[in-house]
């Protein structure tokens, strides 16, 4: 916040609580294994069709590109993980190309920031998540931290962008999306088989 004498002064409220992304971390999980157990019940043989189309229809190639597409935005990569492997594209194949083009997005975003950095809806996005004080105080580390946590990356890496960031140390930052990808992926891969009983 701007005191009167024109300075920045720090707001506990702006704070980055460690407590509070745990708990988000761990809340998303909890979703994401509700929604696949909820899924291998009703939906199982439809998702497996999918999958199959999806892989026959757009393979490898429309796996990185989808990656690269809904990290660079505000969307979520796992549909793509779950439709590539169960699809048969196979278990490092998927994460090879998922883990690059998620590590990409981070420049791709920063790049579509220097574009539209000044953009009244970004710029409203940025402020109220504080993704702008966060930006500041932390600078490599936000984007590092949005990488592996659920502050929204792509919002991070655009800031970066409208802020004139170094390029260099928003690559850096996204390499943080190689081992998140694993985490997921292993979740996703790992949490499908258990629920549809084709777990070893």
């Amino acid at each position: 916040m701007v005191a009167d004498d024109g300075k920045v002064t720090v707001d506990p409220s702006d704070e980055l609580d460690p407590r509070v992304l745990a708990r988000q971390m761990v809340l998303g999980v909890a979703l994401m294994m509700a929604a696949l157990g909820l899924l291998a019940l009703v939906a199982k043989d439809p998702l497996e069709a999918a999958s199959a189309w999806f892989v026959a229809r757009f393979g490898l190639v429309g796996l990185f590109f989808g990656v690269l597409l809904v990290d660079a935005t505000v969307f979520t990569n796992e549909p793509f993980l779950f439709l590539g492997y169960e699809g048969g594209l196979g278990f490092w194949p998927v994460y090879i190309a998922a883990a690059s083009a998620s590590v990409l997005a981070g420049p791709t975003g920063w790049a579509m920031g220097r574009l539209i950095g000044g953009n009244a809806w970004l710029q409203g996005q940025i402020k109220k998540r504080k993704i702008d004080i966060f930006f500041q105080r932390y600078g490599f580390w936000a984007v590092a931290v949005a990488a592996v946590t659920p502050i929204p990356y792509s919002l991070v890496t655009w800031a970066s962008g409208a802020a004139r960031l170094p390029l260099l140390t928003v690559f850096l930052g996204s390499l943080f999306r190689i081992p998140k990808t694993m985490f997921y992926y292993l979740l996703i891969v790992y949490g499908w088989d258990v629920f549809t009983g084709e777990a070893a």
